[in-house]
């Protein structure tokens, strides 16, 4: 097992496998490791990259190692004196997750629907091409627009194209308070209206999600006291949670829908199929957490059920990909393989890094 402990030592690393034809197989916080069934090779840990670089709140951006903790920086951001700034960010199993793994597999939770993905988030790295090469792209303010943007190509390639050591990202201030609203029905097509109304109206909810077969969207504005509230008050159809039921509804849904066995996936649909998916939930998954605003979310399959739950979002224009266990997922079209399989090509025409990911 390879442990660089620098950026130079990784380098040396790759480059030395590179050479030997050896596969190498990126580690992090182990929290995406069913994500990657096909991700053999020798394994390389970049979990002692964990330092946070600078921090700058005055530009809400920070820079850290790929291999730190989203909970240590976290930690690190909430003790940062007079001011409350957050990477806003909240994959499954995110306390434990490294950066570098969240950007590798791009993934993300209910506050997608407000901030985005972690491609969204992400304004520059540092990164080691399979053949020892040390690159950066990008830089460490908002608003910069020079050369390729490779800090999102990288994202979601789960480690197939290079080594991220070093990112920079965009922050944003905490909310003084929080206002949950909660609609309450197993009418697919009334959650969706609702969801659309929601989506529709002149209001900013942070987060904006279906939980299904159960029956619940939720709905949460962050923001001052008084704008939280007056939002939230303007919400049609559904009904607003006092402090104790907030705190009561977070901890049902928390961590689901990986808690308990099954296959999961990740899905993305159109959101003029979100009643139908809604639907396919209710026979085939025991669990389906959607960012219903933004088409995207995790579901368990129930056993047996697999094949017809993902032919189905496929029918509906969208798209499946495995999180956890064996499921038999379509592969991209012709053209964007052939593109994939390019990139991969400019990047790591060895495969040392292992195959793309499609």
């Amino acid at each position: 097992m390879l442990r660089p402990t620098d950026e130079a030592e990784l380098a040396d690393l790759l480059a030395a496998a590179d050479a030997a034809g050896r596969r190498i197989a990126v580690r992090g916080g182990r929290t995406k490791a069913s994500f990657a069934a096909d991700a053999d090779g020798e394994p390389l840990v970049v979990s002692a990259l964990d330092r946070l670089v600078a921090l700058e709140p005055g530009d809400f951006v920070c820079v850290a190692q790929a291999g730190m903790r989203l909970a240590d920086l976290h930690a690190r951001l909430d003790a940062e004196p007079g001011h409350r700034q957050r990477l806003m960010l909240d994959p499954p199993h995110g306390a434990d997750a490294t950066l570098g793994g969240i950007l590798a597999t791009n993934v993300s939770g209910p506050l997608r629907h407000r901030y985005g993905a972690p491609r969204d988030l992400i304004i520059g790295a540092r990164f080691v091409l399979a053949d020892g090469t040390r690159a950066k792209t990008g830089g460490r303010v908002v608003k910069n627009v020079a050369g390729y943007d490779l800090a999102r190509l990288l994202c979601g390639s789960r480690g197939s194209l290079a080594v991220l050591t070093e990112v920079a990202f965009r922050l944003h201030p905490v909310a003084e308070a929080s206002v949950t609203v909660v609609c309450e029905t197993r009418d697919a097509d009334r959650a969706a209206a609702f969801a659309a109304t929601v989506r529709t109206d002149p209001l900013t909810p942070t987060v904006l999600d279906a939980h299904w077969p159960e029956g619940i969207v939720v709905v949460r504005f962050d923001s001052t006291a008084d704008g939280a509230r007056q939002q939230a008050a303007l919400v049609d159809g559904g009904r607003i949670l006092d402090e104790s039921e907030t705190r009561l509804l977070a901890s049902r849904f928390a961590g689901r829908p990986w808690q308990g066995a099954g296959t999961v996936v990740g899905i993305g649909v159109p959101l003029t199929a979100v009643p139908e998916v809604l639907r396919l939930a209710e026979r085939h998954c025991a669990d389906l957490a959607l960012r219903i605003g933004v088409g995207v979310g995790e579901a368990r399959l129930h056993p047996g059920e697999e094949t017809a739950f993902v032919d189905g979002v496929v029918a509906l224009g969208g798209h499946i990909s495995q999180r956890r266990g064996a499921v038999s997922v379509p592969r991209p079209d012709p053209v964007a393989l052939d593109l994939m399989r390019a990139v991969k090509e400019r990047f790591d025409p060895r495969g040392t890094l292992g195959p793309v990911a499609a």
